[in-house]
């Protein structure tokens, strides 16, 4: 049976990605790579998904620290 993993509690995340200044650069700075871009590229499917992938990475840590 596999091990249950210990979630990190939302306190822990704000307190790296959103108090801490150079986590929250580099949240703002993922953001804007991967979040406030355009994810589609024409006749690629495949990158499109790939950016979209990316995209979602960085909102689930905002949506961890209750950005």
């Amino acid at each position: 049976m596999a091990e249950e993993r210990t979630l990190v509690p939302e306190a822990t995340w704000n307190r790296v990605f959103e108090q801490d200044r150079d986590g929250r650069a580099i949240l703002e700075e993922l953001y804007l790579e991967f979040v406030g871009t355009d994810p589609f590229v024409a006749g690629d499917p495949y990158a499109t998904h790939v950016n979209l992938g990316k995209a979602e990475v960085v909102k689930h840590i905002m949506r961890k620290c209750g950005s």
